[in-house]
Parts: structure tokens; C-alpha cells; sequence
């Protein structure tokens, strides 16, 4: 009750003053400082420099002040230009201004406030006010959602000195209590937008837009024809159709052309505009001069060559260094202030001979010299040659040549240790492809490849799957194939296979699954045979019945189990042992009497898998084995005993012939 009987009475106190508790009072403002700053160089900076009509550089002065509404008065020379650089306002004015008006709607006017220090070209001055704009009451009881909605949405949002974040789209949306606030928005190469927003609506939220005004325009120079161009005296790169993005302002833009006198213009870049820079009038800034070089010498202007022996043409103004040059001599030089009035000829003496020294040791020696592909002798020894650059190589029968560039000084000699080799080209194979090799620590390649190599001994590391590592010294002396025979370690490591085949002399296809695990085998094999064996004829002791007539053909079942013999070659040999489950499948030939379609045997095998590889996974497999029989049933034993062929299924040597796919 307490808390709402002081609002009243705050309220009725703020009625009866004729204020309202959520606006700003009326303000005053008055000069506190203004002042030479004197290590600040923007007003004589590109970018941020600007020149008034009569195209001097302004003086700046900058304003302290994060409140916007000012408007500005020097007198007749005018204000040139103000611009909102976050916390300043800047103030562009013609030097020697003496007095300047001031005036805002709600601060007030100061007027005709002299300045204190002359006001010069392109220097920088600080102006601080102090300013009231009344106090900021906020009623947190109240409040409504406030919409931003900012452009280009990237852009930096301060609410009473506190950043916001904008979404994607540049929105910003929050409840705020009723009250006034200061909005900045601000982004590089854009003018500051600075405004204030009162929440005080209780029926909807309150919506601002805010359109960002670009700071910067463009420069199109359409007549440029590879010209030098400068930007307040900076160098800028520009090409043939280039746009030129620059800061909005006043600058002072040059061009240059070989032989043709500097053209300066001065340009105003506005906010969003492409300014078309007009072709200028070149004034020619040079003269005709006839140079002459003895002895033929090349003739050279500065840093170019313009011809040989003899040489007419223009020389631009100004101090120029004209010299003769011959490879393998020392320049002769002038320097000459070239003017309208001279001269009209330059005569260059004659370069001079000068010489170094190249000193060459060679091994093994003796080895030939050739310089420019002359020769000079035999190394070791010294040679004198003329100054300058030049190609050397070291030759000897059956080595590599080994080539050299030289810059040989005046009166100097450098020195050349030579070692010189002989390099090979070998072809290096495995037993295996895809084998990693390494030379020297060097990966060299996968098997099979071709290496260019010095010849002698090379360290040699190889790795395979298949293979024991090899770390050896080898010595290559010999182009051609180099076969680094590796040793076995086992065929197949981790590898899984599919086996398809045919077994004989009972003639039966099958397949079979296995896998390597190191040198330990395991498979699990099946056959079925495709030729039935001969008619054979059952009896039951009912004399009166017809005997039943059946053929028969295998289905052999059985699993392995071994360690592997590697080979070289992708060959190996794997001793196993295992067992199979024989049934006999009968077929009848007429309506059978009783059932004898089916007959079992069980079968101990001791075999030999070799595989050998023919191309990528594919292997050709060899598999003899023999089996003995040490179970049967009733019906087997009896076919055993009528038929051969039934008895050769559980018995007897068999040999297995196919194809091996190994992933």
C-alpha cells in the first residue's frame, strides 16, 4: 500500500511540474574544450581527407557527441561536410574559419563561438560539450515489445551503449520497460544511423526500420590505357574496366604516362555513385635525344633497353641514367638532366673488358668444362671468363653431366666442388605386386615401378603381406630389372577364399569356403557327383513283390584343417587333415518296394591344398587326398559291397582340381 500511495504522490508531483515521467526534459549545451590535436592525422589521411571547392584540404574538426540533430554554421566559406564516425561527429571546414554556430532542437544554440586556435589545412581539432538532456525515468511495470528491422543485417545494434544481436534477417525483437532509448547502428563502410525510440504504447509493439546509407561509391576510369594511378599520392591497382571502390569524400587522383607530364583532378566520391573520371589532355613531357654506344653496345635508359649501337628517340624530363652494356664487361654510364633545352645527343664510351675466376673440382677426375656450351678444358683447373652470368657443365664419359648457373663478379672467383654420379634406370619387382618400397627412406613406389637412381649401394626397405620384411644395403650397378627377392612368410594373411572345382576319378563338382588365419587354414568343403552309378537291384523276403531299382550319386560333405607352407610366387602348400560325410543318393528307376534312397558313411581325409596365383585373387588350386572309411551304416556297407563305385566314395585316393578366388 505504502509503494502505491508513493506513485501517486510522484505522479501527481510530476503533473503538477508539467512533466512526464517517461520523456527528457528540455537541454542546455555549452563549449568545455576545443583544441589542437596534434598526433591526429586524419584530416591528412587518404580516406578520411577532403579538399573544399578552391581544392585545399579541409580542416577537421570532431565533435564528441553520440546525440545527432546539430546543424552547422562557419559563415560563408560554408561547412564542406559532417559526417556520424561512432562516438564523433566530424566536421570538414575550409582552413582559417574563425567562428562557428551550433544548434540542436532540443540542446539549444550556441552561437557564433570563436575559436580559441587558428583553425589550419589539413590539421585535426577536438571540440567537447557539455550537454544535459534532462533525466531518463523507467517504468519496469510497463512494458512492450520493440521490432527492429535493419539493413544490411549484419550490421552492430547498440540500445543505451549495449550491443543486441540481429538474426539472419537483421530482426531484433525484445520487450523493453517504457522509456526513452538511444539506438546506434553501425557497420564499416556505412553511415552510423543514431536515433531515439519511446516505449510507451500498452497496445501494440513499436516497429523501426532502419536503412543503412552506404559510405563509400565508385571510381570508373573508361579512357585508362595502362596508366599510372595514384589516390592522394598512394599507388592504387587498376585494370581496363576495373570499378574502383572508394570511401565517400574528396580526393585528389593522378595518372601518368610514359613521356606525358602528371595530371592531377580533383574528384568527390558521393555515397552509391560511380563517378566517371573524364579522358584528360596529356601534356608531353619529354624530348627527342640521339644516344650512341661504341662497339655495337646495347644502349639503356634507366632500367630498359631501348636498342643497339644506335638509338633516337623520346627521353622524358628529369634526371636520366643513360649506359652501355656488353655481356662480360663492365657498364659505362651518364647521368643527364634532360630538359627542353637539352641535350640533343649523348655519346657512351665503350663498355669495358672485365674477368673472374671459376675454379672447378671435380670427382672423379679428369672430367670436361663447358661454359655456354663451350668448351674450356679438363677439371680440375681454373678458368678465367669473362664477368657476368653464365651456364656451366661437367662432363664425363658413362656419368651423369651436372649443371651449374654462375653470376661471376669482377676480379673474383667462385668455386665449384663437383661430385659426379651415375644415375640408372631400374625396374623394381616383387614376387608379389603392389609390394611397398622405400630407397634411402624415401618411399620409392608399389612393385613393379621404374626409378631413376645413382648407382651404388642404397638402403632398401620392402613390406608385403605375403613376404618377410626386407631391410637390406643394395647395390645397383646395372640398368635394367632389379628383383628383390624377398622371402615367404605366408600366402594368404587374414584372407577369406572360394573355392569352386571338380573332383576325380569319381567325377563330382562342388565348392568350398575357407579362411587364413596367419598360416593356420580352416575349410569347409562340399562335392556332388554328377554320374549315377550302375542299376542296382533290392530284394525284400516277400518273394511275391518285384525287386526295386535304384541309382546312385554321391553328396560328400567335409571340413579341414591345416598350416601352411609359403612358397615364392604366390605359391603354397597347406598339409591338412579332416573329415567327410558321404551319403549315398538314390534314385529309383521304377515304383520301389521299400525305401533305399538314402545310405551314410563317415570318412577320416588327410590332404594337400596347393594353390598358385594367376591373376589378382585368382588362384589355381591342386588337392590330392586320401580317405578311409571308420563308419558306415547297414545300407552303405551292402551298396560297398555290389558297388565299386559306392565303395571308391568313402575310400580311396581322389584329386580335386579348380579355381581359388582369395579376397
Amino acid at each position: 500500500m505504502r509503494r502505491k500511495i508513493s506513485r501517486l504522490l510522484l505522479l501527481a508531483l510530476c503533473l503538477l511540474a508539467g512533466l512526464s515521467p517517461l520523456s527528457a526534459q528540455d537541454g542546455e549545451m555549452s563549449v568545455r574544450a576545443f583544441y589542437l590535436a596534434e598526433t591526429d592525422l586524419d584530416a591528412n589521411t587518404a580516406g578520411t581527407m577532403m579538399y573544399d571547392q578552391n581544392g585545399e584540404v579541409c580542416a577537421l574538426i570532431k565533435l564528441e557527441t553520440s546525440l545527432d540533430g546539430f546543424t552547422f554554421d562557419v559563415g560563408s566559406l560554408g561547412v564542406r561536410d559532417v559526417q556520424r564516425v561512432g562516438g564523433e561527429l566530424w566536421i570538414y571546414v575550409p582552413f582559417g574559419v574563425r567562428r562557428i554556430t551550433l544548434s540542436h532542437p532540443q540542446l539549444g544554440v550556441i552561437r557564433d563561438y570563436q575559436f580559441p586556435v587558428p583553425i589550419e589545412k589539413a590539421r585535426t581539432y577536438i571540440m567537447q560539450l557539455n550537454a544535459k538532456l534532462g533525466n531518463r525515468v523507467y517504468d519496469n511495470e510497463h512494458r512492450q515489445e520493440l521490432i527492429l528491422q535493419v539493413t544490411p543485417p549484419d550490421a552492430e545494434v547498440l540500445i543505451n551503449g549495449m550491443g543486441v544481436k540481429l538474426d539472419s534477417t537483421g530482426r531484433f525483437s525484445q520487450e523493453l520497460a517504457f522509456g526513452v532509448y538511444d539506438i546506434t547502428v553501425q557497420r564499416p563502410d556505412y553511415h552510423t544511423v543514431t536515433i531515439q525510440q519511446q516505449i510507451d504504447s500498452p497496445e501494440m509493439p513499436h516497429y523501426r526500420e532502419v536503412v543503412m546509407k552506404q559510405d563509400y561509391g565508385w571510381l570508373s576510369i573508361p579512357g585508362y590505357d595502362g596508366e599510372t594511378v595514384w589516390v592522394d599520392n598512394d599507388i592504387v591497382n587498376y585494370a581496363q574496366g576495373d570499378v574502383l571502390k572508394l570511401k565517400s569524400g574528396h580526393y585528389l587522383l593522378a595518372r601518368k604516362k610514359p613521356l606525358y607530364k602528371r595530371h592531377v583532378t580533383a574528384i568527390e566520391i558521393k555515397d552509391s555513385v560511380v563517378f566517371v573520371l573524364d579522358t584528360p589532355q596529356y601534356e608531353l613531357y619529354a624530348r627527342t635525344v640521339d644516344i650512341s654506344a661504341a662497339d655495337g653496345s646495347e644502349i639503356w635508359i634507366d632500367t630498359t633497353k631501348v636498342g643497339d649501337g644506335r638509338w633516337q628517340g623520346l627521353v622524358e624530363y628529369g634526371q636520366r641514367t643513360f649506359s652501355a652494356r656488353k655481356r662480360g664487361h663492365r657498364s659505362t654510364e651518364q647521368i643527364v638532366e634532360v630538359t627542353e633545352s637539352g641535350p640533343q645527343t649523348v655519346s657512351l664510351a665503350a663498355p669495358i673488358p672485365a674477368y673472374g675466376t671459376l675454379a672447378v673440382r671435380v670427382d672423379p677426375s679428369p672430367a670436361e668444362v663447358y661454359v655456354d656450351d663451350s668448351f674450356k678444358g679438363q677439371a680440375p683447373d681454373n678458368f678465367v671468363l669473362p664477368i657476368g652470368e653464365h651456364e656451366v657443365q661437367v662432363r664425363r664419359s658413362g656419368m651423369d653431366t651436372e649443371y651449374y648457373h654462375i653470376d661471376l663478379p669482377e676480379g673474383e672467383t667462385i668455386s665449384l666442388d663437383v661430385h659426379l654420379i651415375t644415375t640408372l634406370t631400374v625396374n623394381v619387382t616383387t614376387y608379389t605386386e603392389g609390394t611397398d618400397v622405400y630407397i634411402d627412406g624415401e618411399f620409392a613406389g608399389k612393385t613393379p615401378f621404374t626409378v631413376k637412381i645413382p648407382a651404388g649401394k642404397h638402403r632398401v626397405v620392402a613390406d608385403s603381406k605375403q613376404f618377410k620384411h626386407f631391410d637390406q644395403d643394395v647395390d645397383f650397378d646395372n640398368p635394367g630389372t632389379m628383383m628383390l627377392r624377398m622371402k615367404p612368410r605366408y600366402t594368404h594373411k587374414g584372407a577369406f577364399y572360394l573355392d569352386l572345382h571338380a573332383a576325380f576319378p569319381s567325377f563330382a563338382a562342388g565348392g568350398a569356403l575357407g579362411f587364413y588365419a596367419g598360416k593356420f587354414n580352416m575349410e569347409a568343403t562340399a562335392l556332388y557327383g554328377l554320374t549315377a552309378t550302375e542299376q542296382i537291384y533290392w530284394n525284400t523276403t516277400d518273394a511275391s513283390s518285384e525287386p526295386s531299382v535304384f541309382t546312385y550319386k554321391p553328396l560328400i560333405a567335409g571340413a579341414r584343417m591345416g598350416l601352411e607352407i609359403p612358397f615364392s610366387m604366390g605359391m603354397s602348400l597347406t598339409p591338412r587333415v579332416g573329415a567327410n560325410l558321404i551319403m549315398a543318393m538314390g534314385t529309383p528307376q521304377g515304383v520301389p518296394s521299400f525305401d533305399a534312397s538314402r545310405a551314410t558313411a563317415m570318412a577320416a581325409v588327410a590332404d594337400l591344398r596347393f594353390t598358385a596365383r594367376l591373376a589378382g585373387p585368382v588362384y589355381l588350386k591342386v588337392q590330392p587326398e586320401y580317405s578311409f572309411k571308420f563308419q558306415e551304416g547297414d545300407l552303405f556297407k551292402t551298396l560297398s559291397e555290389v558297388s565299386p563305385a559306392v565303395k571308391g566314395w568313402a575310400s580311396g585316393f581322389r584329386c580335386t582340381v579348380g579355381l581359388s578366388f582369395i579376397f
